[in-house]
């Protein structure tokens, strides 16, 4: 059963050749080097003030998210979460609750909206 099988979702798949150890461990160097250089360019960039490029924008996204949800996004949901610039703090924390959201039933939600709308106000007394 497992041959016939090629990905057994959540990131996991069929092992390949490029799975094995001694071929990451060759690899590995190669990719620190990029992560460096990538990192370095970077905060050079930060401390000139420049502007942040797409692919930093992608990048720091990438990293704030995770790479699991960056890989199961859809390219307009990745554009959309470009766009609200979740690498800052609070974009990210308001993003995260909002998903959080989303998750619960109606009748949670209601409840939830409830609770945030007055609920605030209770607690401080």
């Amino acid at each position: 059963m497992v041959e016939k099988i090629d990905d057994f979702g959540a990131g996991f798949h069929k092992p390949t050749w490029e799975d094995l150890f001694i071929v990451n461990l060759v690899k590995f160097p190669v990719k620190f080097a990029s992560g460096l250089a990538w990192q370095t360019k970077y905060w050079i960039r930060r401390l000139q003030k420049k502007e942040l490029n797409d692919d930093e924008r992608a990048i720091l996204t990438e990293r704030a998210v995770g790479h699991v949800n960056w890989e199961l996004a859809s390219d307009e949901d990745r554009q959309g979460m470009i766009k609200l610039e979740l690498w800052v703090k609070e974009n990210f924390l308001e993003w995260t609750e909002e998903q959080e959201f989303k998750k619960l039933s109606k009748s949670e939600q209601k409840a939830y909206k409830r609770m945030k709308r007055g609920g605030s106000k209770d607690h401080l007394e």
